[in-house]
């Protein structure tokens, strides 16, 4: 998300797997300093912090308001692929009747909408995209991370 917002420069290529060692920090406009994700809201009480990165699964629980958001990324992104959230089964169990009722009952107006208000109206859907572009997306991490 910094790269997107054009506040840190890669030494190489992103990656589902760049970490803060992979940041130019001379090209880059802002110093990183990686925390777990549960820890970023409430370091932001803190005046020596600028600013912080916050999974929207932490937005509402910190009595944050998502419209005070300096930036969002985009969920749509190539960086945004490899926190897609999906529903997957065994080869053999794709026609498994219990499963399809959950997938059925995730899909559901009231439990989207909840879900929406637990993220504080963050949550992206990304229902849009086929099994095979999803497919395609995972390839893609895994060639990166057998890269690492």
């Amino acid at each position: 998300m910094l790269k997107a917002a054009g506040l840190v420069t890669l030494k190489g290529d992103w990656t589902a797997f760049s970490t803060p060692a992979d940041i130019d920090e001379a090209k880059s406009k802002v110093k990183v300093t990686p925390l777990k994700a549960e820890q970023v809201a409430t370091t932001l009480k803190d005046p020596t912090i600028a600013a912080g990165v916050i999974n929207n699964d932490y937005v509402a629980d910190a009595g944050l308001d998502p419209k005070d958001a300096i930036y969002q990324d985009d969920a749509e992104s190539e960086e945004a692929r490899p926190y897609i959230n999906v529903w997957v089964a065994r080869k053999d169990d794709v026609n498994n009747e219990t499963y399809k009722k959950i997938v059925k009952i995730f899909q559901e107006k009231d439990v989207l909408d909840a879900l929406q208000e637990k993220s504080g109206g963050t949550a992206v859907f990304a229902n849009k995209f086929s099994a095979e572009e999803l497919q395609s997306y995972l390839a893609d991490i895994e060639k990166d991370a057998k890269a690492q």
